[in-house]
């Protein structure tokens, strides 16, 4: 509930921050309410978010924040063009790469493209309140952001960040995600049902460059000012964003990730559009693109889903008013596990009951029962005791489920593996095997390699994984996990039993 409302308090500042961008850049306030209406509506409320709209928290402004703070203080130079501005600018850029590195590094690129934009603008337009910098000041500002970002690392890591661990780290997570997501080709994505998403990915490039053709056209022509560099520094960051919806590559909607920016850009060629009409057409025509705006947004599902005093909805996954399961799923609740095939499931389950508790919405008769039943399937006090029992405070546990995170949160010790988490989520009453976050031969080599340097005592693992008969397609879907699970059961055997864990010692 704590982490909830940081979110839902770093999106109230964030998009009031916005909101002073577009009020100073465009001077008018129904241009600025438009431009943050739209805003919120590409953002927050498009279907990667279903069926909320803090969902994912990588989607939220959580992870964009800091575009905010470098645009307003774009804005703000060009105002008022005085140094402590990119100073500070440069310092966000550099707090960017340490929130969010590619999105950091997106941001670091605007900057700098601003940066170079500003100094051909300031030595072709002869204006004494914007001057070209001086060496010392481009240097500054180029190394600044750098700085602040290693500064940060260190206050995190101490002297590890002057090691190359840490740094190879980094890569190799970078790696990971981009194995473990499945990135490729975006041609891959032009199939039935997707179409529209997959082809924005080769549309938007070509409108970027297209309205920053258009947009230096207008400058060169001096029809806009120095506030075309701010334009300029947003279609460069929406383009550098591009990337990340190019790379991910998986049908989704990324692009509206950067919804503020989009709303600027067409708030901006709005402005020049209407700059032909008089003041009664331009009042006129802005209340009409504002009640256009208001009804996408009213009439948006995801909208209709968040529970607030604007709409009908008490719960955005229950509500029979408004909950709308995905396409070819019968439930919100486990729709994974919901249509699992009886031949893939053992036998019993963890806690030794064949009754797997898969509820959905319409089994709880209301939120307190359901809560009840959460708090209750996610209590592993047994478990943390027999783990406590077995391991001194402030060693590494070796844990094999689901659930590792919460155990080994109750139980005060640390991970043993180094890919955490290990294993995917599944249901804890569920009869199968999990599936392993080990997306690559050489990090389940590791881990394998890890046990058998160390040598812990025990090894914690879920019950249901003493199951030795196993349906055949494991050994093929599973081979990571069938590899882990023989190395623990040829060196180790059951020791003790929790909950819902055994302890499996080492064979002496």
């Amino acid at each position: 509930e704590n982490a909830l409302l940081v979110m839902m308090a770093i999106a109230v500042v964030y998009y009031l921050i916005w909101y002073w961008i577009f009020r100073r850049f465009f001077g008018g306030t129904i241009l600025a309410v438009i431009g943050i209406l739209i805003s919120i509506r590409l953002q927050l409320f498009h279907e990667e978010t279903f069926p909320f709209a803090f969902t994912y928290p990588q989607v939220t402004p959580l992870r964009f924040f800091f575009d905010a703070i470098l645009f307003a203080l774009l804005v703000w130079h060009i105002r008022r063009p005085v140094f402590l501005s990119l100073v500070l600018a440069a310092i966000a850029s550099g707090l960017a790469i340490y929130n969010a590195t590619g999105e950091g590094l997106y941001l670091l690129s605007t900057f700098y493209i601003f940066l170079i934009a500003r100094e051909i603008y300031a030595v072709r337009v002869k204006d004494n309140s914007f001057l070209p910098l001086n060496f010392r000041q481009r240097l500054i500002l180029i190394i600044l952001p750098w700085v602040v970002m290693f500064l940060c690392v260190w206050l995190t890591v101490g002297k590890y960040a002057f090691g190359q661990q840490f740094w190879d780290h980094q890569l190799e997570f970078i790696r990971f995600y981009a194995v473990g997501h499945q990135s490729q080709p975006l041609v891959n994505n032009l199939v039935p049902g997707f179409v529209l998403e997959a082809s924005m990915a080769f549309v938007l490039p070509v409108i970027y460059a297209l309205i920053s053709v258009w947009l230096i056209g207008l400058m060169i022509e001096r029809k806009v000012g120095r506030q075309g560099l701010v334009v300029l520094a947003a279609i460069v960051y929406a383009l550098a964003d591009y990337h990340y919806h190019a790379q991910l590559s998986n049908n989704t909607t990324a692009y509206l990730r950067i919804g503020p920016v989009l709303a600027f850009l067409a708030c901006f060629w709005l402005s020049l559009a209407l700059k032909q009409w008089n003041a009664y057409r331009q009042r006129l025509i802005l209340l009409a693109t504002l009640a256009v705006v208001i009804v996408s947004i009213v009439t948006n599902h995801i909208f209709l889903l968040y529970p607030n005093i604007f709409n009908l909805s008490r719960n955005p996954m229950t509500h029979p008013v408004v909950s709308q399961n995905p396409p070819g799923r019968f439930s919100y609740f486990n729709h994974l596990f919901i249509s699992y095939p009886d031949a893939f499931k053992l036998p019993v389950n963890s806690l030794g009951e064949k009754d797997e508790m898969l509820f959905i919405e319409k089994d709880f008769k209301d939120d307190q029962q359901l809560k009840d039943f959460y708090r209750q399937e996610i209590d592993y006090t047994k478990d943390a005791a027999l783990i406590n029992q077995l391991v001194p405070a402030g060693e590494q546990v070796p844990l094999m489920s689901s659930f590792e995170t919460p155990i080994l949160i109750q139980a005060k010790r640390r991970p043993f593996f180094y890919t955490l988490d290990l294993v995917n989520s599944r249901p804890r009453r569920m009869r199968n095997f999990v599936v392993t976050l080990i997306y690559t031969v050489n990090n389940l080599n590791r881990e394998i390699q890890r046990m058998e340097s160390r040598k812990p005592e025990y090894v914690f693992m879920e019950k249901i994984f003493l199951t030795h008969e196993v349906p055949q397609a494991y050994l093929h879907d599973s081979q990571d996990l069938i590899s882990l699970l023989n190395y623990i059961l040829t060196h180790y055997e059951p020791a003790k039993y929790g909950e819902y864990l055994v302890a499996m010692k080492r064979k002496s």
